[in-house]
């Protein structure tokens, strides 16, 4: 059964059943009428589908790392900051990266260990490359810091890279240090650093804020503003966040009186607002972290060009603003912050953090319409030089590009076709490669140059051409057109030389200017004569010329000569400066003469080709030729001398310059020998006072000047004579010595251990020499605290003769140290006798000698017996004093030897003043007699002292010969003992032993003596 009226479901049947029907006939041939708009519109859309998929940005970064490194110095901070990262580049192609604001101070960057090059740009500085893959980009700048008291903040520039993992290092302890933006950080404090571990989002700039945490009310963290425009009036929204450290109250200074206070609340609460000092103060209680909030309005300067504003701010470290205006705004900072900006809903609104500071100035202009950024504008301003060569017109045409708008990396120029292109050069930037295309002028010929990267700024070309000459007379030079400039300008240098020369003929939508008005860089690289200079400011000037034979006239100048005449012994060398002024015409070549005698050292002057010298019967010419014809000042420096020998009359040479118009000059006479010197005879010329030489002749010598003269003209000739007193000089001491320190340990076993200080100065001597005895042993020589090994010169002669120490020496006038330790074998000490020491004698002049002398304590010792004085007599010292005095000096420079110091000794100390230009050698003798030796020596003296009382007395008979014997070969055995046994000296011995002779003799020839009565000897 079919329901009456038909369904919803029964209508769709039908009509897709109609449908397949319409597309089964379909299928048979037919044609479609469509709108010529949605053809179009459909080829596009077929057109960007069969394109090859395209990359959707040529370039990725990836996370990177940032190292800061602030030094904190007593007067300012300095941060340098390292960052790391990773691009990567998916074609090869050009591909500009972003990688700094612009204004960074970059020390260097470099890609996979390669140092580049960035390229500005106005998204700020770029990396150009086309090489795809992965590379490592590694950049060091640095960024100044602000600090006011005890606040301190500091502005990073970072690449915008997903995500940033900082390190910051500051070398000072304690200290609070805060960053913005920053997601998580930790904070790290030892005695010297303060460092911290952050990760930061991805931003354009990271600011960074610390102080000392203590001795301060309270601290601001950070502040957060939000400022939207409302008419002409900008509402602005502040969050003030800080710690307060003290339990009292304190009235915060926050805005000045100036702005529109709308609402003030501290912690969500009414804050109580007074106005203290033209400002407006809250008042906030309780330690802890408080924020405040608050709305007040700045009224938008629109009057002025361009608008701007001023946003009132707490003085808080960290700032962050976010700027919304009405429309779409190209907004600049003061100071200049990169700013983060967006467009939307026809507005434009930027994000930036601010350097801490009371206030904050925006400006802005309307935005530029993206696609007319794309255009490119530009000046050019062309220089050109020419001049003929030989057959040829050659051209130098320099040409400055400045780019108001757009960039590119080429630029067409054209040219006559006639012309030869030479070279093309390029500075900033330079030229990768340059070719010739048709033009659609038949008449001119097209230069394009390509580019080593787009010119956007400001670029510089030389183009080198030249164009052949023929037979006509008249020739149009051929100028530069640079294609697609909104304005050119240029000028035009016709130069000539002593060969050729150009006539102008035809000047249209030229206008003759002076060479003055060629830019100085230009101007200063011409080395030929400007003739012509003309100016042009349209872009057809015409320039026709006539070659013609050039007018040469004969130059007047004027010369200035200082000459300095030094004497020596055998020669007199002189110097001159020459200054030569040309006052009409050019010089190509000079002429100066000096006497026969004379020998030229030296000349150079500019642009010098070469100089020739002649000898003639009374002068020697010497002729300079340049390489250009001169104009202006020359400067000519010659060195010359002269044979004196030993004349007494010296006349005193000076260059004399021919044909000039006016000669003038000062002479200055110094003495490099020990001459006097007395002006013999003057010929047109007067004394001058040393004080009016001029400064550069001055600074010639060291030393003093003697005489000076001066003369204002050359005819007639003028004539110095001086009279010459050679004196013989006198050979001083090129070195000394200011004191020399000896120190002697003489020890029981027979050796004598001896160190010697020498603090010398020297200024030429090689070596130090000391006569030695060949038996002594040199354990260590030190030259100014270092090591050397010194050399011996032996003698030849006779065992007793001596040998001769070299020590290498260093050369200073301050003085210096040379530390000598060595040892000579002695006799050993036995029960007495003659201990005697030497020192060695140096080569140089000493000053000061101090001697101290250390002997075994165990001995008794006798009268000392030395040339040099006594200064302190016989001193016993025991172990702590004699560990004091033997240690410090013998383990000075001795490094590996080992001296065992007795424990006790007898200190002796002598002194010189200039001991070693005494006739002997400083020595010194003492006798010493242990308890054995003394004991012995008494029992001899009580046995001699009784044998001369027997003699005297009568006891021995003097007749009898037995008796007699007995008593002479007692005096003998006691002289032999005495003598070579017991080792005393020879003098008491001899004494004693002469007066028992002298008795013996008289008692032996019954001689009478007043005093010497027998019967009162036996009563």
């Amino acid at each position: 059964m079919f329901p009456r009226k038909p369904t919803l479901l029964s209508v769709l049947i039908i009509f897709v059943g109609f449908n397949q029907i319409l597309a089964q006939e379909s299928n048979e041939e037919g044609t479609v009428e469509l709108p010529l708009s949605s053809y179009n519109q459909m080829l596009q859309t077929v057109q960007i589908a069969s394109r090859p998929h395209a990359t959707p940005a040529p370039y990725a970064l990836s996370s990177g790392t940032m190292t800061v490194d602030i030094s904190a110095t007593k007067s300012a901070y300095h941060a340098t900051v390292t960052t790391t990262f990773t691009a990567r580049i998916f074609e090869d192609e050009w591909v500009l990266v972003p990688v700094l604001p612009l204004g960074t101070a970059v020390e260097s960057a470099t890609v996979d260990g390669q140092v580049v090059a960035l390229v500005q740009h106005p998204g700020g500085l770029m990396w150009n490359t086309n090489k795809k893959g992965q590379h490592s980009l590694n950049l060091t700048y640095r960024q100044p810091v602000q600090s006011v008291n005890d606040n301190s903040s500091l502005t990073i520039p970072s690449p915008l890279l997903p995500a940033i993992q900082l390190r910051l290092r500051l070398n000072k302890a304690n200290q609070d240090i805060q960053i913005m933006p920053a997601i998580s950080r930790t904070t790290k404090f030892d005695p010297h650093m303060t460092e911290v571990n952050a990760s930061i989002p991805t931003t354009s700039t990271i600011q960074v804020h610390w102080q000392n945490p203590g001795g301060r009310q309270y601290r601001f963290t950070q502040a957060k503003y939000i400022a939207e425009q409302e008419g002409n009036q900008l509402k602005i929204r502040g969050e003030i966040y800080l710690h307060l450290n003290d339990k009292q109250s304190l009235d915060l200074p926050l805005l000045p009186d100036s702005v529109t206070l709308n609402k003030v609340t501290v912690d969500g609460r009414a804050a109580l607002v007074d106005v203290v000092d033209g400002k407006f103060t809250a008042e906030i209680k309780g330690v802890g972290d408080h924020r405040v909030d608050l709305v007040y309005q700045v009224l938008i300067r629109s009057d002025q060009d361009p608008p701007n504003i001023e946003i009132a701010l707490v003085e808080v470290p960290i700032s962050e603003i976010k700027l919304t205006l009405n429309g779409h705004k190209d907004i600049k900072s003061n100071p200049n912050t990169t700013l983060a900006g967006t467009f939307e809903k026809d507005k434009t609104s930027v994000t930036l953090f601010t350097p801490m500071s009371n206030v904050a100035a925006f400006s802005w202009t309307e935005a530029v319409p993206e696609n007319l950024t794309q255009e490119f504008r530009a000046n050019a301003h062309a220089v050109h030089a020419v001049h003929v060569d030989e057959g040829v017109l050659m051209i130098n045409a320099w040409l400055d590009i400045e780019v108001t708008r757009g960039e590119s990396s080429t630029l067409d120029i054209l040219l006559p076709r006639e012309t030869l292109i030479n070279d093309v050069v390029g500075s900033q930037p330079s030229v990768s490669e340059w070719t010739l295309m048709e033009s659609n002028d038949p008449k001119k010929i097209k230069l394009r140059v390509f580019l080593n990267r787009k010119l956007s700024d400001r670029g510089s070309l030389k183009l080198i051409y030249e164009l052949p000459l023929s037979e006509n007379d008249q020739v149009n030079v051929p100028l530069v057109q640079v294609l697609g400039m909104n304005r050119q300008r240029g000028m035009i240098a016709l130069l000539s030389n002593r060969v050729s020369a150009m006539t102008p003929t035809v000047e249209t939508n030229l206008s003759a200017v002076g060479e003055n008005q060629i830019p100085a860089a230009i101007r200063e690289s011409i080395e030929m004569v400007i003739a012509h200079t003309y100016k042009y400011t349209q872009e057809t000037p015409v320039l026709s010329v006539e070659l013609a034979e050039p007018e040469w006239v004969q130059a007047k100048f004027n010369i200035s000569a200082d000459t300095l005449v030094s004497l020596g012994d055998v020669s007199l060398h002189g110097s001159s400066s020459i200054d030569c002024h040309i006052k009409s015409g050019q010089v190509e070549s000079l002429k100066f003469k000096l006497p026969k005698e004379a020998t030229l050292l030296h000349l150079s002057a500019p642009s010098l080709r070469d100089y020739k010298t002649e000898l003639n019967e009374t002068d020697l010419l010497v002729t300079l030729t340049f390489t250009q014809a001169l104009k202006g000042q020359i400067r000519i420096d010659m060195d010359y001398e002269q044979i004196t020998d030993n004349q007494q009359h010296l006349l005193i040479p000076s260059p004399i310059c021919l044909n000039a118009d006016i000669q003038q000059g000062r002479v200055a006479v110094e003495a490099l020998s020990a001459v006097e010197v007395q002006t013999s005879k003057m010929v047109n010329l007067t004394a001058l006072d040393l004080h009016e030489l001029p400064q550069q002749l001055i600074l010639k010598t060291t030393n003093p000047i003697l005489a000076a003269y001066k003369y204002v003209r050359v005819v007639p000739a003028t004539q110095l004579v001086l009279s010459v007193k050679r004196h013989q000089q006198l050979d001083v001491h090129s070195a000394s010595i200011d004191q020399c320190h000896y120190t002697t340990l003489v020890t029981s076993d027979g050796l004598s251990v001896n160190h010697a200080v020498f603090k010398m100065r020297n200024r030429s001597e090689q070596f130090l020499r000391l006569a030695i005895p060949k038996e002594l042993e040199i354990w260590s020589v030190f030259v100014a605290d270092q090591a050397v090994k010194p050399a011996i010169i032996e003698s030849n002669a006779t065992a007793g003769s001596e040998n001769e120490l070299l020590i290498k020496i260093i050369h200073s006038s301050n003085p210096f140290d040379i530390d000598i330790v060595y040892a000579l074998p002695i006799d050993k000490l036995d029960r007495l006798g003659l201990i005697s020491e030497k020192l060695p004698q140096p080569d140089i002049n000493v000053t000061q000698t101090y001697w101290d002398l250390y002997l075994p304590s165990q001995m008794r010792y006798g009268r000392v017996d030395s040339n040099m004085e006594l200064s302190q007599e016989a001193r016993i010292l025991h172990e702590q004093d004699m560990h004091k005095a033997l240690n410090a000096t013998f383990a000075q420079n001795t490094d590996a030897l080992q001296l065992n110091v007795p424990r006790t000794g007898v200190h002796f100390q002598l002194h010189k003043l200039y001991a070693n230009r005494a006739e002997k050698a400083p020595y010194f003798q003492v006798t010493y007699l242990t308890g054995t030796g003394s004991g012995t020596s008494q029992i001899l003296n009580l046995l001699a002292i009784i044998t001369l009382w027997l003699t005297i007395t009568g006891r021995f008979n003097i007749r009898s010969r037995p008796i007699h014997i007995s008593t002479i070969t007692a005096c003998i055995l006691y002289l032999c003992l005495t003598i070579l046994v017991l080792k005393v000296r020879l003098a008491p011995a001899l004494g004693l032993a002469a007066i028992l002779a002298i008795f013996t003799l008289l008692r032996r020839f019954e001689i009478k003596l007043p005093w010497l009565n027998r019967s009162k000897w036996h009563s």
